[in-house]
């Protein structure tokens, strides 16, 4: 500055330098920019058709951004300007993922198929009632599916009729009978699709119809067979009972990454030789006559394994589901008195 006297007074010239403090220009800009952003979301799957197997999709949003640094720039310029007023311009962005992109990312997962050639009708007629209750299902991501629940009891007032079955070991008739091949199917898809086993148990004596360790036991209302989605995206379960009386178990949603493939395998592990026989004493025979109930068995354990494989076929991965144990039993024998 400069400074003189004149007429008895003093006078000062000063230069004055107008200064911004970017930082705090920032901080008051950043709310502002950070309010008017809206990120985009990604396409939805919203349903699946049964009948032609295909997946419907709703499209995602456009998002919206606003940098604050830009911002920041556009106001120091306005102000090199004179100042005014500054129209803040929000930039598009794009969903992150369209449907179209999405739709190539789904399809059948996995299936399954197990034989009930040999059930009589009465059986056929209970696997039929429970391939439709289970047909079509959604199971959403982080639901819980359970067999039980949604079957429910097994009545005669829903149609189910008596059919072979396994109680405490023994061949028998119950209302129901045979639905126990249908939740085995449904296990063997659901893992293959490399969904989360929540609750599974074998059967007392090896099944027919399916391998050691790949059978999925039910029994209202305490034994299940339940899993879980811990994906991002909803699956659907598709069941039929063919005209060739085979059930086959489908699993639709999103494709394993990399066009990874998952086979079931289980192994027997071990055997164990009957038990003695039990003896029932019937009055209703003749003296010395005999029936035999029940056929001796052995015992067996088995291990099941879910096994990845790349698009070559190689095994990439190998993860134990399960140990089963399968109990031994003598014969049961009815004799006369």
């Amino acid at each position: 500055t400069a400074a003189s006297r004149a007429a008895g007074e003093w006078s000062r010239n000063y230069t004055i330098t107008r200064m911004i403090d970017k930082n705090r220009l920032l901080n008051e800009l950043t709310p502002i920019a950070a309010a008017l952003t809206q990120p985009g979301t990604n396409a939805q799957v919203t349903g699946f058709s049964t009948t032609s197997l295909t997946f419907s999709f709703k499209e995602g949003t456009v998002g919206y951004v606003v940098d604050a640094a830009v911002l920041m720039n556009q106001v120091l310029d306005k102000v090199s300007q004179g100042g005014g007023e500054l129209p803040i311009v929000r930039q598009e962005i794009d969903p992150p993922m369209t449907a179209e992109e999405l739709s190539k990312r789904f399809g059948k997962v996995s299936s399954a198929t197990t034989n009930a050639s040999f059930s009589d009708s009465n059986r056929l007629t209970n696997i039929k009632l429970a391939c439709k209750m289970v047909n079509g299902m959604a199971v959403q991501p982080g639901e819980t599916f359970s067999f039980n629940k949604t079957l429910g009891e097994r009545t005669t007032k829903k149609g189910y009729k008596a059919a072979g079955a396994l109680e405490n070991g023994m061949h028998t008739k119950q209302v129901g009978g045979g639905i126990c091949q249908v939740s085995t199917t449904l296990f063997n898809a659901v893992a293959k699709a490399d969904l989360k086993i929540v609750d599974r148990s074998p059967h007392s004596i090896p099944s027919v119809y399916v391998d050691l360790g790949k059978d999925a036991a039910v029994n209202w209302p305490n034994q299940d067979f339940k899993f879980r989605n811990d994906g991002l995206y909803p699956v659907y379960i598709v069941a039929n009972l063919g005209k060739d009386k085979k059930i086959t178990f489908s699993i639709y949603g999103k494709l394993l990454d990399d066009g990874v493939t998952i086979k079931i395998v289980s192994k027997k592990t071990g055997t164990t030789g009957p038990g003695a026989d039990k003896i029932i004493v019937d009055a209703s025979l003749m003296p010395g006559e005999q029936v035999v109930v029940e056929e001796a068995r052995n015992g067996y354990t088995a291990e099941t394994y879910r096994v990845y494989y790349n698009t070559d076929g190689t095994e990439i991965d190998r993860q134990r589901l399960f140990r089963s144990t399968y109990r031994p039993a003598g014969a049961v024998i009815r004799v006369g008195a």
